[in-house]
């Protein structure tokens, strides 16, 4: 798959489509993360953190030639896994994961206009990601509860490219889908494939 994304982006480059409309545009692109973690000394993380979240990403671009650049802000909320649960008793013990993801994602591509209203779009994003991962512990007896976490945070860069396909609605209103995966991983993940839809709008 990251073969196909290389070549469609150097074909881009050769490309002779029409050349896009100058000028700034704004959008919002709803996406499902999925992140298949490393196994560590013999543990699968998978089995400790969730895999799938759904992020929110809002991007201001522009369209220069046939090239677009696009900067974000990127919010993958906060996705919960429950790992054990034991009741005895009066008394139940909790033992969770958490993992939060939110950051910046700098992009760019390139616009194949198919005809006046299709257009396919090869791209490349990087991202500065900042990243929460919790595991807690809670003992309650049904009126009183002792919990216990232990957290780890820290700052990645994460790079994917992909493909989408763009429906110009109008002169301003564009949607779209695409689909992209990691081509260098943020740490402890082997791969993170995400799948978009957007909508954005032209200024």
């Amino acid at each position: 798959m990251k073969k196909i994304m290389l070549t469609l982006l150097a074909f881009s480059v050769w490309s002779l489509s029409a050349v896009a409309e100058d000028g700034f545009y704004g959008g919002v692109k709803y996406s499902k993360l999925k992140v298949d973690y490393s196994t560590i000394d013999g543990l699968d993380l998978n089995d400790v953190y969730e895999q799938d979240f759904n992020s929110l990403d809002y991007h201001i671009g522009y369209n220069m030639g046939n090239w677009f650049f696009e900067g974000a802000y990127v919010d993958a909320g906060d996705e919960s896994k429950n790992l054990v649960s034991v009741t005895s008793g009066i008394y139940t013990l909790s033992i969770d994961s958490k993992v939060e993801i939110d950051g910046f994602r700098f992009g760019t591509g390139y616009n194949h206009q198919i005809n006046d209203n299709f257009s396919i779009r090869p791209f490349v994003n990087m991202y500065e990601l900042d990243t929460t991962a919790t595991i807690s512990g809670t003992i309650t007896n049904g009126t009183d509860a002792l919990t216990a976490s232990a957290q780890q945070s820290g700052s990645d860069t994460m790079i994917d490219g992909g493909v989408g396909l763009q429906y110009s609605v109008n002169e301003k209103f564009n949607i779209g889908a695409s689909y992209s995966t990691t081509i260098d991983e943020i740490e402890d993940t082997d791969k993170v494939e995400t799948t978009s839809i957007t909508a954005s709008y032209k200024f």
